[in-house]
């Protein structure tokens, strides 16, 4: 995988088939000291939130219409039970839940040197306090002519821009880690967590620590239905290699 990497013309997008190759890519991403995203954007399918989150960079990734698809199959074969008459080909397309975008595709591909050298200093220091005369310093132009630059691309002001790439680190941090929130805050420049958390509620609708909360309740949730998951599976391979069932 790493030579026909390598061999990609630079910049490219890779769509992957699912997450799992998705990562594998970012790995040999890294082996092969290609940078993700500037020279290779990566993309997975199925937002499975442990690979995503565990991925280095932070994994992209399209989410499936899946329970719409179980829905639709389901009254499709409910249709050929009730009249076996009417079967026939049939497409029936299903269109993706959504695109979760991460580190792996946070690259704007802008032919214009000085807005993607300051959205690059952003990127690199968003959380080390920068303020926009900095960023404009980066950026070697005008204040005015790169505000007005980033209100025309993007329709928000360089400090929007800057908080909002604090804000996504700050969620990621607090869905993947047990980072203490007045850490997670520090790192991230926040003056308290009391100012962070006021930035949560009017932009998110929650709290952090109600955030988190609702990730572990979510993850309590599913897990019943993944270790049975696991379980199956691991019948299955038995049952393959044995050729035999085994005991409840």
């Amino acid at each position: 995988m790493g030579a026909w990497l390598r061999s990609l013309p630079k910049p490219v997008g890779v769509l992957a088939s699912n997450d799992i190759r998705g990562r594998q890519i970012l790995e040999s991403c890294r082996d092969c000291s290609l940078r993700v995203p500037e020279e290779i954007a990566v993309l997975g399918v199925d937002k499975d939130e442990l690979l995503c989150s565990l991925s280095s960079p932070l994994l992209s990734s399209v989410e499936q219409g899946a329970k719409r698809l179980g829905y639709e199959a389901a009254r499709f074969l409910d249709g050929l039970i009730r009249k076996p008459a009417s079967a026939g080909a049939r497409k029936n397309v299903i269109d993706p839940f959504g695109l979760f975008a991460r580190s792996s595709t946070d690259v704007l591909a802008i032919d214009d040197p000085h807005f993607t050298g300051a959205m690059r200093f952003i990127a690199q220091n968003f959380g080390k306090g920068i303020s926009v005369e900095d960023v404009v310093a980066a950026g070697c132009v005008s204040r005015s002519g790169l505000e007005r630059n980033f209100r025309t691309r993007l329709g928000v002001s360089i400090g929007a821009t800057i908080r909002r790439y604090q804000l996504e680190r700050a969620r990621e941090l607090i869905l993947t880690t047990n980072l203490p929130l007045k850490e997670i805050a520090a790192n991230l420049s926040y003056p308290s967590v009391q100012h962070m958390t006021t930035i949560f509620r009017k932009t998110l609708g929650h709290q952090p620590a109600r955030l988190r909360q609702m990730m572990v309740s979510e993850i309590w949730t599913r897990l019943p239905a993944l270790v049975l998951v696991h379980i199956n599976r691991l019948r299955i391979l038995i049952i393959d290699s044995a050729g035999s069932s085994i005991a409840d």
